[in-house]
């Protein structure tokens, strides 16, 4: 079968590609609530309750085991504030629930306005197919969004937050211990105060469905995504993971994780000169990552051909001087048909 490459675009991600189950459901609207919603987020919430009243009972089974082994680990919960709990009776919870789940509302635990972190509201920024953006944050930190890039930023009193939800970019950081800066992608979590760094979390192309964070400068610490319940409770077995200058974290997208050499600090994120720069790159993921920069028209008719590999530095908007070099490098030929399209094939 022929991959047509720069063409098909990503699936989205949902929920639904998580791990199913009413228990793991409440978990993951039990930490939201405790982050606080969005408008979008709390319609989704509300449409949830709508569809099983088991919905509801499972939310406040989770928040009153969180609430006692918070107990019985010593910790205390924060100072009780109103909580708004007219979907319980939407979803008309008996009355010995409803209680239950007021006192962990009443506790902390759940605020249906959000907790208050200190942070602003999310201020979204994006690029487009083949932009390449560099932005000034307000602490005077510099931000390099790559192509088909998204990110949320939030800034506040005592903390600096970033979550990329697609694409990469590069970090110049503004020290300020008092506000360190967390950036969250895909599985990972990122902590620095003062460094420069590269992340990048894509559905295509190069480490496409993990993570990556490459150090060009300074230091960073890195820990890896845990269960909800976890968090909950203040329990984690997970420790932060150091990188200096010269390493790199990777989680990829069967899950496996860890340091790896990263390119000097000269050659990291050459993207926002212009350049991609390949290393026993497989050939289908090449042309994706260029695919990433605008379409290609390439055509891969060979399947077995895929996986070679290959290497080198090239212009992303050069994919014909990508193709001759393949000639060069690989028993292939590329060809162009008549309706300007490249067809790559094994000799």
């Amino acid at each position: 079968m022929s991959k047509h490459h720069g063409v098909a675009r990503p699936a989205e991600h949902t929920d639904a590609d998580t791990p199913a189950g009413t228990d793991a459901e409440a978990a993951r609207w039990a930490l939201r609530l405790q982050r606080g919603l969005d408008a979008r987020e709390r319609a989704a919430f509300e449409a949830w309750l709508d569809e099983d009243a088991a919905h509801a009972e499972a939310l406040s089974a989770m928040q009153d085991t969180a609430r006692r082994l918070r107990a019985l680990s010593g910790s205390r919960p924060a100072a009780a504030r109103p909580a708004r709990r007219a979907w319980l009776r939407r979803v008309g919870l008996p009355a010995a629930g409803a209680a239950g789940l007021a006192v962990v509302a009443g506790g902390g635990w759940l605020a249906w306005q959000g907790r208050d972190d200190g942070l602003g509201a999310p201020w979204r920024l994006a690029t487009a197919r083949g932009e390449i953006r560099p932005i000034a944050l307000p602490d005077g930190s510099q931000l390099v969004l790559d192509t088909q890039t998204q990110v949320d930023v939030r800034y506040g009193q005592h903390g600096r937050e970033i979550t990329v939800h697609e694409g990469q970019g590069w970090l110049s950081v503004q020290a300020d211990p008092a506000r360190p800066l967390v950036v969250h992608a895909g599985g990972l979590r990122i902590a620095v105060v003062g460094t420069q760094f590269t992340v990048r979390h894509t559905r295509s192309g190069l480490d496409a469905g993990g993570v990556r964070v490459a150090v060009e400068a300074g230091r960073v610490r890195v820990r890896r995504a845990q269960p909800a319940w976890r968090e909950l409770v203040g329990e984690s077995g997970l420790r932060d993971v150091s990188l200096s200058v010269g390493q790199a974290y990777v989680l990829d997208a069967s899950g496996r994780s860890g340091v790896v050499p990263a390119p000097a600090p000269g050659a990291i994120a050459l993207w926002r000169e212009g350049r991609l720069d390949f290393e026993d790159t497989p050939l289908a993921q090449a042309l994706e990552e260029f695919g990433r920069y605008g379409v290609t028209g390439a055509v891969i008719k060979d399947p077995a051909i895929e996986a070679w590999r290959v290497g080198g530095s090239y212009s992303l908007r050069n994919l014909a001087g990508f193709l001759a070099a393949l000639a060069q490098q690989l028993p292939l030929r590329v060809e162009q048909d008549a309706t300007g399209v490249f067809e790559i094939r094994a000799l």
